[in-house]
C-alpha cells in the first residue's frame, strides 16, 4: 500500500507521487474529501491506485524526457547557427553551418511529435486508470 498525505487545500484533487511504486505516496486534497461522496472518493482512489500498480507516474516521467532532450537539441542546434554564421572560409564552414541548421529543424519537429505522443500517452493512461477504478470498485459510475 502506498502511503497516505492529506493536503490541507480546498481544491478537489488526488494525485500520486514517487520514484517507485513500493515507495509510492497517494495525496488527496482535503476539498475533494469534502465534496465527494464515499463512492466517487472511493472511484478517485481506485483510479490513483491504478497509477501506482501501472505504474504511470514512472512512465511518463521518462517519457516526457525525451521531448525535453529533443527541444534542448533543438534550441541549442538554433541558437548555434545564430552565431555561426557562414563565412567565406570554405565549404567546411558552411557544411557546419547546414548541418547546425538541420538539427535545429529536425530538433523541433522531433519535439513536436514526441510530445504529442507524450499527450497521448497520457490521455491513454488515464483512461486506463478511469477503467480499472471501475473494475476495482465495482462502480463504473462513480
Amino acid at each position: 500500500m502506498p502511503k497516505l498525505a492529506i493536503v490541507p487545500d480546498d481544491t478537489p484533487n488526488a494525485f500520486v507521487f514517487g520514484r517507485t511504486a513500493k515507495g509510492a505516496t497517494l495525496a488527496v486534497h482535503e476539498g475533494l474529501l469534502k465534496q465527494l461522496n464515499k463512492e466517487e472518493i472511493r472511484g478517485v482512489i481506485g483510479h490513483e491506485l491504478s497509477h501506482i500498480k501501472h505504474k504511470d507516474f514512472l512512465i511518463m516521467t521518462a517519457l516526457s524526457a525525451i521531448p525535453l532532450i529533443a527541444y534542448m537539441v533543438a534550441r541549442l542546434s538554433f541558437e548555434a547557427v545564430r552565431f555561426a554564421r557562414p563565412s567565406k572560409k570554405g565549404k567546411g564552414a558552411a557544411a557546419v553551418y547546414a548541418a547546425l541548421a538541420a538539427a535545429a529543424v529536425i530538433g523541433y519537429v522531433v519535439y513536436i511529435i514526441t510530445l504529442l505522443c507524450v499527450m497521448r500517452t497520457s490521455r491513454l493512461r488515464e483512461h486506463y486508470a478511469d477503467a480499472y477504478s471501475a473494475y476495482v470498485t465495482g462502480t463504473p459510475e462513480a
